[in-house]
């Protein structure tokens, strides 16, 4: 039986902006012009777009034991590749990264490497294709959508007050 996965934007029929030189140039000025709004730290990746599924099958199996540990881990592999470059897709770099951050890189390298946490990475995004989810930023609150980084201030009030009036 063939699996119906696909990476979200495979499942939406869409190609990632930075696909097309003009609209790459306008998502990577928006990158960093949407951080500076944020204040927050970002420096353009030297190599952009990379694979991440080592890193996230990481992120899983550290799930499995401690979930606050792989949210730390989450943020310390994002702000390590947006602010310094680092290549998550390059093993070797990503094992340094992990051993940074306190984590058993041989025990996350068999992590990574393990057929069930690449079944549940696949599972994880089954389920957010199943949900809608079709790029990034994406967010479901409350069971509504919400996507792109300038749809913050929405989710915002929708945490505040709840429900937008009128919405059907």
């Amino acid at each position: 039986m063939q699996s119906s996965w696909a990476p979200p934007l495979q499942a939406a029929q869409l190609e990632s902006p930075i696909a097309h030189p003009v609209k790459r140039d306008y998502t990577l000025r928006d990158f960093e012009r949407s951080a500076r709004f944020a204040g927050l730290p970002y420096r353009q990746p030297e190599v952009f777009p990379i694979a991440t599924q080592n890193a996230a099958r990481v992120f899983w199996w550290l799930h499995a034991q401690d979930p606050a540990r792989a949210v730390d881990w989450a943020h310390a592999a994002l702000r390590a590749y947006f602010t310094r470059s680092v290549v998550l897709s390059d093993e070797a770099a990503l094992k340094g990264l992990l051993e940074e951050s306190g984590i058993d890189a041989d025990a996350a390298e068999a992590a990574w490497s393990d057929p069930a946490w690449k079944v549940r990475l696949k599972a994880a995004n089954e389920a957010a294709v199943a949900a809608g989810v079709f790029g990034t930023p994406h967010f479901i609150v409350d069971g509504e959508p919400f996507w792109g980084n300038d749809r913050q201030a929405q989710i915002d009030s929708w945490l505040a007050r709840g429900p937008f009036k009128g919405l059907n």
